[in-house]
């Protein structure tokens, strides 16, 4: 979910395998969505709220779009370790090394 002043900009879903495309995470779909329907070129002062920890193509998403918080549940150690430990994957890297240092994440950093 994307929110911003109060307001719910957007709320969605994985629709990779509705789509048949592998980069329609929730993520980058009501960050698509959202710019759309607000017809602007950054979604500053936007927090995105998401069960798990976002994986780098939205995490980079995320720092392209120029949303300012991201807050997850679940964190790198609470899923499969397949999808975070063997790829040493964590959002806080992605975006600290994209030189961003107004975004603030929260949540399980595990």
């Amino acid at each position: 979910m994307l929110v911003r002043d109060a307001r719910v900009l957007r709320s969605g879903f994985n629709e990779g395998n509705m789509r048949h495309d592998p980069t329609a995470h929730a993520k980058v779909v009501v960050i698509g969505e959202a710019y759309s329907l607000l017809q602007v070129v950054t979604l500053e002062g936007a927090a995105l709220y998401c069960t798990l920890q976002p994986c780098g193509m939205c995490t980079v998403a995320c720092v392209w779009a120029g949303v300012s918080r991201v807050v997850h549940g679940a964190g790198r150690t609470d899923v499969n370790a397949v999808y975070f430990e063997t790829r040493h994957a964590n959002t806080v890297d992605f975006i600290h090394d994209a030189f961003r240092s107004d975004i603030e994440v929260e949540g399980s950093l595990g």
